[in-house]
């Protein structure tokens, strides 16, 4: 997982809390063809528990998982996912993060070397 924001919990929370929620949702729509803000968020708000990660834990407890975050408003998300993994006692959680912005825009060979190096140390561990 790269930064990934939780949009389940996180949609009707930062409408009401985020002057400039709409403007990024805008922003979103602009690259998906046929589709505007207000189409994403009321997908979202159409079934918020199939749109929260943190209900997928008990089909990723015993899966390797990687998590990489970086300095944006996705990091608590991240942790929170990391922390309900490790409380359903999943052991094969790695969790890295970098600070940068994020698309990780100066971090592009390290997110790519730590994903590299991730799968190579779980194809390790496996017969």
């Amino acid at each position: 997982m790269i930064s990934a924001g939780n949009l389940g919990p996180a949609s009707a929370r930062q409408r009401a809390s985020d002057p400039e929620f709409w403007g990024r949702w805008n922003d979103k729509a602009s690259r998906l063809v046929g589709t505007t803000a207000q189409q994403l968020v009321d997908e979202v708000d159409s079934d918020r528990a199939k749109w929260n990660y943190i209900n997928c834990v008990p089909l990723l407890k015993e899966r390797p998982i990687l998590v990489l975050e970086a300095d944006d408003r996705n990091t608590s998300d991240n942790q929170a996912l990391v922390e309900a993994l490790r409380k359903a006692g999943n052991t094969k959680v790695t969790e890295q993060r970098m600070r940068t912005d994020h698309p990780f825009s100066d971090h592009r060979i390290a997110m790519q070397a730590a994903i590299v190096n991730w799968l190579d140390a779980i194809t390790k561990r496996q017969p």
